[in-house]
C-alpha cells in the first residue's frame, strides 16, 4: 500500500493471531480528504494485483459476491477480507 500511496487512506489488520485468521482492509481516511473518494476500492485492488491479492467479503455472509457490493461496504467503513486471486482457467 505504500508504493501506492494508500498507507495513509486504508489500515490493514488480522482478524486473530492462531490460524485460521483473516487479513482484513479498512478505509482509514475522512471521505472529506480524498477528492477521489469513490475511486479508492478500484485504487486498492490495483495496488494488490501485483501481489495476486483482492478484496472479498467473508465466506457465507451474502449469496453474491460482486465487486460493487465490497465497494459499497468498504466505502460505508467496513471492514473487507483480503484474498488469494483465483488464476483464470
Amino acid at each position: 500500500m505504500v508504493k501506492a500511496g494508500l498507507s495513509s487512506s486504508v489500515d490493514v489488520s488480522l482478524t486473530r493471531i492462531d490460524a485460521p485468521c483473516e487479513a482484513r482492509v479498512i478505509i482509514a481516511a475522512d471521505p472529506e480528504e480524498i477528492p477521489d473518494y469513490s475511486a479508492l476500492p478500484s485504487r486498492v485492488r490495483a495496488a494488490l494485483r501485483d501481489f495476486h491479492i483482492t478484496l472479498d467479503l467473508p465466506q457465507g455472509e451474502h449469496d453474491e459476491i460482486t465487486d460493487n457490493l465490497i465497494d459499497e461496504l468498504l466505502l460505508d467503513g467496513e471492514p473487507v477480507r483480503l484474498a488469494r486471486l483465483k488464476p483464470q482457467t
